[in-house]
């Protein structure tokens, strides 16, 4: 008796398949048009100035309220979005020099004084 070959040998036919590519139009209207995003504001009452050094409850809610618009304090660990201390340390004062250079306060030394303290607050 014989026993039929299975696999092996290749043969048979192959299937070519071809990449196709799509095309897409995107109609442009001019004059183009783009949004800017608007700071939010902190309802935080904040009564003080805060710089280097300073601690206090105000601290972590200026640390809040910047982690909570993009200007990170910290990436892990103390200072960073749900770890908020009450110490106003150089990652604080970097954070926010980041956010006066974005809102155009000046000159944006880190001082969370009175122009600061304005702008995140609305008042």
């Amino acid at each position: 008796t014989s026993t039929p070959s299975r696999g092996g040998g290749g043969g048979g036919s192959s299937i070519s398949r071809t990449p196709t590519t799509t095309t897409k139009t995107i109609q442009l209207t001019y004059p183009l048009t783009y949004t800017t995003t608007t700071t939010k504001t902190s309802p935080y009452p904040f009564k003080r100035n805060l710089s280097l050094g300073t601690k206090g409850e105000d601290v972590r809610q200026l640390q809040i309220f910047l982690n909570s618009q993009g200007f990170t304090v910290s990436t892990k660990g103390m200072g960073s979005k749900g770890l908020e201390s009450t110490t106003f340390g150089p990652a604080t004062k970097s954070a926010l020099i980041r956010y006066q250079v974005a809102n155009n306060i000046k000159p944006a030394s880190g001082l969370f004084g009175p122009l600061t303290m304005k702008k995140v607050t609305g008042k």
